[in-house]
């Protein structure tokens, strides 16, 4: 849940910018907000490394595994 929570605080925070840099704040508030959309969209679309790692070497679905 805190990958989510991070994920929304750099879409809340590229929306900023883009309101500043619109509003007259400039060309570099723009650009900083692209920058940040993409990296949300990133963090959107990319799987859980944590995930994949564990499947790799055999501990997903291990007994001694907590949640």
């Amino acid at each position: 849940m805190k990958l989510h929570a991070v994920t929304l605080l750099i879409l809340f925070a590229a929306l900023a910018c883009y309101g500043a840099g619109y509003g007259g704040g400039g060309l570099a508030f723009v650009f900083l907000a692209a920058v940040l959309e993409a990296w949300c969209w990133i963090r959107v679309v990319q799987r859980p490394r944590t995930h994949r790692a564990a499947h790799a070497i055999g501990l997903r679905g291990s007994p001694t595994q907590r949640r």
